[in-house]
């Protein structure tokens, strides 16, 4: 059985970016990681941010070792907390996106650099 992505769902950050930038009365919450191997402990995460927000953002970084950006993308794209999915290659592609969002969840796969991206948000960090 194949699974296609939602087009609403998984979309490059500028469309994304002014996609969500539409609806600013929301609470929008932002998490990431690689997702190689999706574990027990990514989806407590994306529970736990969702159940904080209105909106939970998933940034999926393309460099997996494991398994292909794609997959990864239509894996995470089932899971129905997850509103929004893109990819990016390195924190240079997240310039922008902090202005959209209330809450950055860290975790032990999602570390922005404080000097590449600026979050005057909420930063919280997640541990299981």
């Amino acid at each position: 059985m194949s699974y296609n992505h939602d087009p609403q769902k998984t979309l490059d950050i500028q469309t994304l970016m002014d996609q969500v930038g539409k609806i600013s009365e929301k609470k929008v919450v932002l998490t990431g990681g690689v997702f190689d191997f999706l574990q027990p402990y990514h989806i407590e995460l994306f529970e736990f941010a969702k159940g904080r927000n209105d909106i939970l953002i998933v940034a999926v970084k393309s460099d997996g070792k494991y398994t292909p950006l794609e997959e990864r993308l239509e894996i995470l794209d089932a899971i129905e907390n997850i509103d929004y999915l893109f990819s990016y290659s390195d924190e240079a592609d997240l310039n922008g996106i902090g202005e959209l969002v209330m809450e950055v969840i860290f975790n032990d796969e999602f570390e922005l650099s404080p000097d590449k991206i600026s979050f005057s948000q909420k930063v919280i960090r997640f541990l299981p």
